[in-house]
């Protein structure tokens, strides 16, 4: 799993225009890391894995109390 992170290519800030191509590439550094910091973690056996049907579950609750005020 730890390859992932070497095969990816860099990420862009679609909605951001105002980005520098100097920005960018610190952005996709970044994350870069980011997903290597991730994937060891996983390797590792450190991570938290949360099944995608309890993260969407949490995300309508929190829209829903949103809404309500």
């Amino acid at each position: 799993m730890a390859d992932t992170a070497e095969n990816l290519e860099p990420l862009e800030l679609e909605g951001d225009p105002d980005l520098t191509e100097e920005e960018r590439a610190e952005v996709a550094r970044l994350w870069k890391a980011e997903v290597r910091r991730r994937c060891a973690e996983i390797d590792a056996g450190t991570a938290r894995l949360v099944p995608a049907d309890e993260v969407m579950a949490g995300i309508r609750q929190l829209i829903e109390e949103h809404r309500r005020g």
